[in-house]
């Protein structure tokens, strides 16, 4: 819902937006129109032999600031999760902002090695993390 401004996912938004006496048009953000065409714009690549065997704590910790991230920036979701037969996970973002934010959260908790690629020009971000 967009209200003042600003998209939000909050219940309460849409009550503000019903009492100001407009009619509500029901229109798609930004991060559900990238999911729909499915064109992400960023990547975490997670891997590494502690993955493999944390894996259910990393997860939740990576859903976790998933759902913090969309309480500050209701655009910036994950797209999809993709597990590998390798034990290595790839989440697509729909922000750069996201993907960077996540493998920030993975180093700070974990440790491990965590690699950033950016590409201005189509405003995509790689991040890798390893250990």
């Amino acid at each position: 819902m967009y209200v003042k401004r600003r998209w939000s996912q909050a219940p309460s938004a849409r009550l503000l937006a019903g009492s100001a006496g407009t009619p509500l048009v029901v229109r798609l953000c930004p991060a559900c129109r990238r999911r729909r065409t499915g064109v992400p714009h960023g990547y975490v690549h997670v891997e590494g032999g502690f993955f493999v065997t944390h894996r259910s704590d990393l997860e939740h910790l990576l859903h976790n600031e998933a759902a913090r991230a969309r309480e500050d920036n209701p655009l910036a979701q994950v797209m999809s999760w993709r597990h590998f037969k390798d034990g290595s996970l790839l989440i697509a973002t729909s922000t750069e902002h996201l993907a960077q934010r996540l493998g920030h959260a993975l180093e700070k908790a974990y440790d491990g090695a965590v690699q950033y690629g950016f590409s201005h020009e189509n405003k995509m971000a790689h991040v890798w993390w390893k250990r």
